[in-house]
């Protein structure tokens, strides 16, 4: 089992980067909802490792890990642009081919795949809701599928107004898709895996 540090992507992700809490590092100000980089004051994993001799390689989804954020330091090879999971895989792969065998490496991937509003694939999405074409959550999702609903808006307009509408087929609906995102990521996963 594990837990993480925080319900969110940044504060989470930047306690498992410096070992410490949530209300050690202060990412995210929970009072005033203010977005904050990782201290400096704080050594990151990356920092250590790559201090140590280790290669460091990472390719993050955007958002909340970003450079801007500190999430970036200690990493000789980052980038932070939302292109998928099996684009980051394929570029790991590259950058373990090209790196000396002498040299120890740490490799970060971070997906949003797996998350809300859990598009994985628009052709699977169909199949995978047709047992739940009645709830709300199965039309609004086939909305932003035909594009009648903007992908950025999605996550926003997908419960947006819903009070007390919220039905068990929808929770079903909803478990239906984040399944298929799972599904996807262990695939890219495994593919990773074979491929190193």
């Amino acid at each position: 089992d594990a837990i993480a540090a925080a319900n969110n992507t940044g504060p989470s992700h930047a306690s498992m980067f410096t070992g410490v809490s949530t209300a050690v590092h202060g990412v995210l100000n929970a009072k005033t909802k203010k977005v904050q980089a990782v201290p400096t004051s704080l050594q990151t994993l990356a920092e250590r490792l790559k201090s140590s001799g280790y290669a460091t390689f990472a390719r993050m989804d955007g958002g909340y890990m970003s450079a801007a954020l500190g999430f970036d330091r200690g990493f000789e090879d980052f980038k932070s642009v939302y292109n998928g999971l099996g684009k980051k895989s394929s570029d790991a792969v590259k950058w373990f081919d090209n790196i000396s065998n002498k040299r120890g490496a740490f490799c970060f991937l971070h997906t949003y795949e797996v998350h809300s509003p859990y598009i994985s694939s628009p052709r699977n999405i169909e199949n995978i809701l047709k047992p739940y074409k009645n709830s709300l959550v199965a039309q609004r999702m086939m909305e932003i599928v035909r594009g009648e609903m903007q992908l950025d808006d999605g996550q926003q307009l997908l419960f947006k107004d819903w009070g007390n509408k919220f039905k068990p087929e929808d929770f079903a609906a909803l478990k239906a898709l984040y399944r298929e995102c799972v599904r996807m990521a262990d695939a890219h996963v495994n593919s990773f895996i074979e491929e190193l």
